[in-house]
């Protein structure tokens, strides 16, 4: 560890580091290239470009079933938000078939009962450990019977996922569809790409699109790249074109963290990633509490004021924190934790998936039986079960439940209903 009297010599070393560490991102082999997947600007489109861009991918990652000799593959959507997550993943149920393969598809977001949740990431961390090959997949009985049942010769397994795919997750997918909301998804994702195999690259893995979902739905007039994203202002980027924000060449022959680690000006839409992380943490001449100069340089941390002035989680993260019952009713604690009462019975809608797409859905969880099976294990009530692992938060925003409506569904999810 090394200390400095200022800020010069300060950045000197930064600088030294930064150069090395470019230097053995160059020296690593090619494991991640990119192509932009096209879409047209009309938002009813999106999803059906999103499954050719799979179903592209799939054709050059894929791995041969040694029993049947049939192809699979299992790769990564990324969404931006949750709402498009589950709206994506009920169109792949329902338009499963397509150019002789079957699409399999899972929902991954934050808004699942904690059970649920839990039982797919065990089972996820489980199939995309690939550190020693890929037997254990074709051993896998879920796997297994969607590839016996199959009437095409293509299997693609998709898991259609939120940001919290990118961090904590030690998956290994063979290719990756990426929602463009920032640079710095973009390299989060592609560390989920081939990352316990090496391999040689010829054909792009990782398609991105060529715009963001949500700038298609508001027609551009809104901020898009942003919750998730670094967007601030409308003029903080030329378009929502990605092939006009980023340096596609580049990207086509590697991606890798060049472009966040170093202000390189190849790509529009990382250069706003260093503009306001630059306003934040080393705009030196900020003095107030929402910059790291006005914490260094003054005493803000001897008062509470920060806490008041910017807010860690404004009303964008506030949530309502309920539990769900067998028999589909959400309850909320009482004031000491030991109690509950039924809560939001005619502002949440439950939806069930039909025969067609409950056959497509790659991993089915059953509540009841989970509940049942951790109430036996660990010797409670289903009640106390429940009050400890049937937890799910609903995003109110601050806003009493009464004047909002959601839609939960076992398999999807929770989301918020739009059409109210």
């Amino acid at each position: 560890m090394k200390t400095f009297d200022n800020k010069e010599d300060y950045r000197k070393e930064h600088a030294k580091f930064i150069k090395k560490r470019i230097k053995k991102l160059a020296e690593q082999p090619v494991r991640r290239k990119v192509n932009i997947a096209y879409c047209s600007t009309d938002v009813k489109d999106y999803f059906a470009a999103v499954k050719q861009a799979v179903i592209e991918k799939h054709n050059h990652h894929n791995m041969i079933d040694p029993i049947t000799g049939k192809k699979i593959s299992i790769g990564v959507v990324r969404m931006a938000n949750i709402n498009p997550c589950v709206a994506l993943t009920q169109y792949l149920l329902e338009n499963s078939t397509d150019e002789n393969c079957e699409i399999k598809a899972m929902a991954y977001h934050s808004q699942q009962v904690l059970l649920m949740r839990h039982a797919q990431e065990k089972y996820l961390d489980k199939i995309l450990k690939r550190n020693k090959g890929d037997e254990h997949i074709f051993k896998d009985k879920t796997i297994r019977k969607h590839i016996d049942n199959a009437n095409s010769d293509s299997i693609i397994f998709v898991l259609v996922a939120t940001p919290v795919e990118e961090v904590g997750r030690d998956h290994d997918f063979d290719w990756a569809v990426i929602e463009p909301s920032s640079y710095r998804s973009f390299i989060q994702m592609a560390g989920r790409v081939l990352r316990h195999r090496e391999k040689d690259v010829t054909e792009s893995n990782i398609a991105i699109m060529k715009y963001n979902y949500r700038a298609l739905k508001t027609q551009g007039k809104k901020i898009a790249f942003r919750w998730p994203g670094y967007q601030q202002q409308m003029n903080d980027l030329s378009s929502y074109d990605l092939e006009k924000l980023v340096n596609t060449k580049e990207l086509s022959e590697r991606l890798d963290a060049t472009n966040r680690i170093q202000k390189t000006q190849s790509s529009e839409l990382a250069d706003l990633e260093h503009r306001v992380i630059h306003q934040l943490l080393t705009n030196y001449d900020a003095k107030g509490p929402e910059s790291m100069q006005g914490w260094l340089d003054s005493d803000w941390w001897l008062t509470a004021l920060p806490q008041e002035y910017v807010r860690f989680r404004g009303k964008r993260s506030e949530d309502m924190t309920v539990y769900l019952t067998t028999d589909s009713i959400f309850w909320e604690k009482g004031r000491r934790g030991d109690k509950a009462v039924p809560v939001g019975k005619d502002n949440v809608v439950f939806e069930q998936l039909n025969d067609s797409e409950t056959e497509n859905v790659w991993f089915s969880r059953d509540y009841q039986a989970l509940i049942d099976e951790q109430a036996k294990r660990r010797q409670l009530s289903i009640e106390e079960t429940i009050l400890i692992y049937g937890e799910i938060s609903f995003p109110t925003y601050g806003e009493p439940l009464a004047n909002q409506k959601f839609i939960y569904n076992e398999q999807l999810g929770l989301k918020k209903d739009t059409q109210k």
